[in-house]
């Protein structure tokens, strides 16, 4: 639709937004809770501005979670298709074999289809950093009861090239105009 004020186009200007946001543990990726739970919309409503979570972690995973009104980025992000890595720090219940080493750094099949994640690396016997560029529910955890190994810890440290770097628990902190612009760059989003 056009709209026409005495002669003259009036043309919107929308502006996008976008956050990051360092989900703490108990906290869960909806916008509500009927049962009155906490939850990001609990923080997002603290803005005062129509927001959305982009993608999910469980309740009891912390980490990095990207806030925005941009449903094209949102998309970006999401879709296997675009391949956007994501970076998580996982501590385990029990050291792993070299056996299952070799599975989650060869691909696996779960009952949803194969896992492959892009980097595995081991800081610790029970301590290590993933990668991946999809996110099906409950992914990493399902994929280590897969080999009777039991996720403690699970955070997200990264996605794309957005990071919780200066963040705590909780906080919710606009993009930089260089995060910004590198994240448009490296999903060829043009603003």
């Amino acid at each position: 639709d056009t709209v026409v004020v005495n002669g003259e186009v009036i043309q919107y200007q929308f502006s996008y937004v976008y956050y990051r946001f360092f989900k703490p543990k108990g906290v869960l990726s909806t916008m509500e809770d009927p049962k009155g739970r906490r939850c990001v919309g609990d923080y997002i409503r603290q803005l005062g501005m129509p927001l959305f979570p982009v993608g999910r972690l469980d309740k009891d995973t912390t980490g990095l979670m990207i806030i925005t009104n941009d449903g094209e980025l949102s998309h970006r992000l999401m879709h296997p298709s675009f391949e956007c890595e994501k970076v998580y720090h996982v501590t385990l219940d029990k050291r792993v074999s070299k056996q299952t080493i070799q599975r989650l750094k060869a691909g696996f099949f779960l009952d949803d289809g194969p896992v492959f994640f892009t980097t595995v690396s081991f800081l610790s016997d029970q301590e290590l950093i993933l990668t991946l560029n999809e996110g099906r529910n409950r992914l990493i955890r399902r994929s280590f009861e897969h080999f009777n190994v039991r996720v403690v810890q699970l955070k997200r440290l990264q996605i794309a090239m957005i990071d919780l770097k200066g963040l705590s628990r909780g906080d919710l902190i606009p993009f930089s105009a260089k995060e910004k612009t590198s994240l448009f760059d490296s999903l060829d989003i043009v603003r």
